[in-house]
């Protein structure tokens, strides 16, 4: 729970994964700094997804000589497929830049709070049904359809998420999350059982649909 201006929200947070001397730099800001131009605004201008993804990739290996970028933006996008996350804009992919060594390095994929129809109170109310929620989300930043530029990227670079699951697996998952989350002497604590029953049913189908991910 964070308490701020006087009121209390529910959020997440993660562990502090720079390293001294290290900064974030974000896609959108390396590109500002070494063009001059934003990457969202260029990205704009190009109408083919395959494009989009391929002039990201190699703006990003030509500034900074990084291996391995092409398999960590698909595994984000296929990430992001998964877990419905909306909020992949240029500004949330970024590299970890060394000060003194001045040298790159993959950052931790972070900013997935936008995930699995989290935002309740606007955008997905909790009343609405998954198909609902479903046909309201879009994604970003290539495409917004979070199949389309997953499949994209795939078709570039090849697949490379997958999820060590089986039969059984999900169900448990859920019922840890009641247990911890969910009701403390028969009072509801920090989730509703509304809305950890929307966390089961779009994990659900996502496994359903995506079960070349899942072991």
């Amino acid at each position: 729970m964070i308490s701020y201006r006087g009121k209390r929200y529910r959020g997440c947070r993660s562990r502090n994964f720079k390293q001294e001397k290290e900064e974030l730099v974000s896609l959108e800001r390396l590109a500002r700094t070494c063009t001059g131009f934003g990457l969202a605004k260029e990205l704009s201008r190009i109408s083919d997804v395959k494009q989009r993804i391929l002039y990201t990739v190699e703006l990003v290996e030509n500034i900074t000589g990084i291996d391995g970028f092409r398999e960590y933006l698909t595994k984000m996008l296929e990430m992001d497929a998964f877990f419905l996350n909306e909020d992949r804009h240029t500004n949330n992919i970024a590299l970890l830049y060394h000060v003194d060594k001045k040298s790159y390095r993959l950052c931790p994929f972070y900013d997935m709070g936008l995930s699995i129809f989290s935002d309740t109170r606007d955008a997905y109310p909790i009343e609405w049904g998954f198909e609902e929620c479903r046909k309201q989300i879009a994604s970003k930043p290539f495409s917004r359809d979070f199949d389309e530029q997953m499949d994209a990227a795939e078709e570039l670079f090849g697949d490379f998420l997958r999820f060590d699951l089986k039969a059984g697996d999900l169900d448990d998952l859920t019922a840890e999350l009641e247990e911890a989350y969910q009701v403390e002497d028969g009072k509801e604590k920090l989730y509703t059982r509304k809305e950890l029953g929307r966390v089961r049913e779009t994990l659900r189908y996502q496994v359903g649909k995506y079960r070349y991910m899942c072991k």
